[in-house]
């Protein structure tokens, strides 16, 4: 079993998701991965793919300025 990497769950919860150090210290390590999971969901981490040349083209279309 490998160790926690609590100073990664902590520089991702505190530094960049604003998260007060005691919120991080009091929350049980379910509560760390599912905040972090949500966080990562919202800012784009589950994109399969950046839009290819077609999408482009069919925005470009749809919304010309």
């Amino acid at each position: 079993m490998s160790a926690v990497p609590f100073k990664r769950y902590y520089s991702i919860c505190v530094g960049m998701m604003g998260m007060q150090p005691t919120e991080f210290w009091n929350c049980s390590l379910i509560e760390v991965y599912n905040a972090i999971d949500g966080f990562s969901e919202f800012n784009g981490a589950s994109q399969d793919a950046p839009m290819d040349k077609n999408e482009l083209s069919d925005l470009m279309e749809m919304y010309p300025d």
